[in-house]
């Protein structure tokens, strides 16, 4: 059958080729034929589109009846071999997407179907090669629009019918891998684009990437998204981009050719030795618009208050003084400029300090601050965007609920670590160092009399997340031993021979695996969670974590940000499942006895853990971020109104005729040549090439 096929396709083109005389047009209809519709001159048309190479994805519709043809625009080795369609088709192709289809560099050229898209565009690449090549005027939607009246409202139906409705591009500091809690938050922005019909660009500034990647702007092998297994998302939806701290790869053209919709900027300012995203992000916006002559919606996320951050940690990471000043003003002015759509907040508290902050008044930036420069050119503006609340939800752990929750809440027995999960941030480090150096010793003293007992007494402390937390627990081992206390060197230090496979860390009572592939693991075996967070804003995702495994929580009141109010305050009365609440500044005897009412007695562990897993049943089923008074309502209504400029002058075809006709001969030329050297045998011609 296949054999007759491919005679088949051989015989018809045969017979094209054999009546190519009436192929090629005519000049004047080439002429018409190669500017239309986006009335260009043939030289911009055929020389002057775009390389399409760095685009990541689109799915065309065809305009034969039920037919879609799906182009994944990766680069490099990713980027597939596009079979010849048809002329009709390639007319098609251009009308909607203009020179972003590098199909020949002339995709409407009479002839195609005579010959291979690559004998075609090597001739069209050495005529254009004799050619001074105009500034483009046309390559915009704003040019297709103008040939086609329907165009927009096109563009508006695929956002709400067809399909793919926006490209949104993401700019993150790091891969946000499944393994590290702080990047729950973006990784949940990602899926829910994905699962809405979306297609994602994503974009991370990765702080060990060599000098090569200051200008490189190439898509991450397919593995890459896979590996990081976001819901909804795969490398048909979402392509990934490592690019350098000074986000020099990200430009409007790229971001232009990309047909992107709208900006997400992540606010962080942890890293001192690189501008803040969103300050990079602002003039590569307002270039975006004017090319792609609309608005580009840019939202701003954040996950706190930066400055409030910035000052709690300051002490840990040496800041200067005044660092979390020049924070507070950047907040001020991004949080209030006129090229912002919209803020993103984690909860309500930090969206009342993001009210305060912009409405406070303007300070000095030290010079030291980097990106000052950036921040100086930059001003807020009367009519400030909104702040919105972009809820952050839970999951409840699908195995830890496998066999239901009474199920969950009969393994007590079975459960034995105290655990803390988190990356290696100056805040966590402070924690650990605490549960280390004062918390275990506190519960491996408390006595029966004071809530104690045998099991919390030996109980082993599980530090997860990051393989910092073995050099920490080297380190109070280290300290220990300076300080000759017996009963903490037998705690924290390690047997001197470790056998090979084994953790970074282990010990009588401190275990620090390292980063883990699956947390939840650990999490199954734990009996309490302890979250001593001392951070006043944002949300600490590590207590959502314990309450998606049903664990209950030892967390200090900063803890607890971002829960609904009758969470907090569940958190501020140590109800259940919080225990406490605990704080770093009070005696670790005092987190000891809170540790203990849970992890001693199994009646009240049975609660707490119902408990928490009610509260992510709850967090689970939170509002919605989208519909009419969602907080990406505004962000994905669909793309935004084109602002075109008043359309150029018709061109003059009379005047295209010579040039047509000079391209049309330099094809038709090389088709004879190819059929002269065929020994002027159609057949033979066309059994040369696929």
């Amino acid at each position: 059958a296949r054999k007759l096929q491919k005679d088949a396709l051989l015989q018809k083109r045969t017979e094209v080729c054999e009546n190519h005389a009436g192929t090629f047009f005519t000049t004047l209809e080439s002429a018409a034929f190669l500017t239309a519709t986006l009335q260009e001159d043939v030289v911009s048309r055929c020389c002057c589109g775009v390389d399409a190479a760095a685009a990541p994805h689109g799915t065309i519709r065809l305009p034969a009846p039920a037919s879609a043809y799906a182009l994944n625009f990766f680069s490099g080795p990713n980027k597939p071999r596009l079979k010849a369609l048809g002329m009709h088709s390639y007319q098609y192709l251009w009308d909607r997407l203009g020179a972003d289809v590098d199909l020949s560099r002339c995709a409407a050229l009479p002839g195609i179907q005579l010959l291979p898209s690559s004998v075609i565009q090597e001739e069209v690449n050495k005529w254009c090669s004799t050619q001074t090549c105009p500034q483009r005027r046309n390559n915009s939607d704003c040019a297709r629009a103008r040939a086609r009246p329907e165009f927009e409202a096109e563009l508006i139906d695929d956002a709400t019918v067809a399909g793919a409705a926006l490209t949104i591009f993401v700019a993150y500091e790091k891969l946000p891998t499944p393994y590290e809690g702080g990047h729950v938050r973006i990784r949940q922005i990602l899926s829910w684009s994905c699962r809405a019909g979306h297609r994602v660009i994503l974009a991370h500034r990765d702080a060990k990437a060599p000098k090569e990647f200051s200008s490189k702007w190439e898509a991450l092998p397919a593995k890459m998204v896979r590996d990081l297994d976001i819901a909804g998302c795969e490398d048909s939806n979402l392509a990934v981009f490592a690019v350098s701290s000074d986000l020099k790869a990200v430009t409007a053209p790229r971001l232009a050719k990309q047909r992107v919709d709208v900006v997400i900027g992540t606010t962080w300012f942890y890293r001192r030795d690189a501008a803040p995203i969103p300050l990079l992000l602002l003039p590569v916006v307002r270039e975006l618009g004017l090319l792609r002559r609309r608005k580009i919606r840019l939202a701003l996320v954040s996950d706190d208050v930066q400055y409030a951050r910035a000052k709690s940690v300051a002490a840990a990471r040496g800041d200067a003084p005044n660092y979390w000043k020049n924070v507070r003003e950047a907040e001020r002015v991004l949080y209030g400029h006129p090229d912002v759509e919209v803020v993103l907040s984690i909860s309500d508290d930090d969206s009342r300090a993001f009210e305060e902050v912009r409405a406070s008044p303007p300070s000095e930036v030290s010079a030291d601050f980097v990106g000052h420069e950036l921040l100086k050119k930059e001003t807020i503006s009367a009519a400030k965007p909104p702040i919105r609340v972009l809820p952050f939800r839970a999951r409840i752990d699908p195995q830890t609920a496998r066999k239901g929750w009474d199920a969950h809440a009969q393994t007590w027995a079975a459960r034995k670590d105290l655990v803390f999960v988190g990356g290696g941030t100056y805040s966590n480090r402070k924690v650990v160092r605490w549960l280390l150096r004062e918390a275990l010793p506190a519960i491996s003293s408390l006595s029966d009399v004071d809530g104690g007992c045998d099991e919390l007494r030996n109980a082993n402390l599980m530090l997860a997340g990051t393989v910092v937390w073995a050099e920490e627990a080297r380190a109070a081992c280290k300290d220990a031993r300076s300080k000759n206390d017996a009963e903490q060197i037998q705690r924290v230090c390690s047997a001197e021979n470790v056998g090979r496979g084994r953790p970074p860390h282990t010990s009588a009572r401190v275990w620090a695996p390292g980063r883990l592939d699956n947390v939840g693991n650990v999490l199954r075996r734990s009996r309490v969670f302890a979250a001593p967070a001392d951070v006043p804003s944002g949300i600490s995702t590590k207590v959502w974590l314990a309450l998606e495994h049903g664990l209950p929580i030892a967390t200090t009141i900063d803890g607890s940000r971002g829960l609904p109010t009758a969470a907090r305050e569940a958190a501020l009365q140590g109800r259940s499942p919080f225990l406490g609440p605990v704080s770093l500044e009070s005696s670790a005897t005092h987190f000891a006895k809170a540790v203990s009412t849970t992890y001693c007695n199994a009646s009240r562990w049975r609660h707490d853990a119902l408990a928490a897993l009610q509260l992510a049943k709850d967090l689970e089923s939170r509002a919605p971020w989208t519909g009419p008074d969602g907080p990406l309502a505004d962000l994905t209504s669909g793309p935004a109104s084109m602002a075109c400029a008043a359309p150029s002058a018709p061109i003059n075809l009379e005047k295209e005729r010579a040039v047509a006709s000079d391209l049309i001969g330099a094809v038709q030329g090389r088709f004879n040549t190819m059929l002269a050297s065929a020994g002027g045998d159609c057949r033979s011609l066309m059994a040369t090439y696929d």
